[in-house]
């Protein structure tokens, strides 16, 4: 093989091996844009019936930048873990959640509670 020949071997190998590198980090950067946000409550369950008015509602903000409790912004930790104590009024209650990504795309659960003194 002569010298030119592998030179343009070499050239096509890491000319391949930089497009690779590429489009590697563009999916990596555009992951968040297409998996969007999404919200995860792990307490107190959907339904639950409470005898104390004081709760903590508990969860998961996946790709979210901002997360809002009954349209409160909300702070969580670099995990996206938050952790928020909410009164309850007696009966029935519904809570809104929210999360927002950087895009400014949403995702919204509803947490209905029943709090019986």
């Amino acid at each position: 093989m002569t010298r030119t020949k592998s030179q343009f071997y070499l050239g096509i190998i890491l000319g391949c091996l930089a497009t690779l590198i590429v489009v590697g980090y563009a999916l990596y950067e555009t992951w968040d844009y297409f998996s969007g946000p999404a919200i995860v409550i792990s307490s107190p369950k959907n339904g639950a019936t409470l005898t104390e008015s004081l709760v903590e509602i508990q969860g998961i903000a996946i790709n979210g930048n901002e997360v809002f409790l009954n349209d409160q912004r909300i702070l969580t930790n670099d995990k996206g873990e938050f952790k928020e104590r909410l009164l309850l009024a007696e009966g029935y209650n519904i809570i809104g959640l929210k999360v927002e990504d950087k895009f400014k795309r949403t995702a919204e659960q509803r947490l209905e509670l029943v709090y019986k003194k």
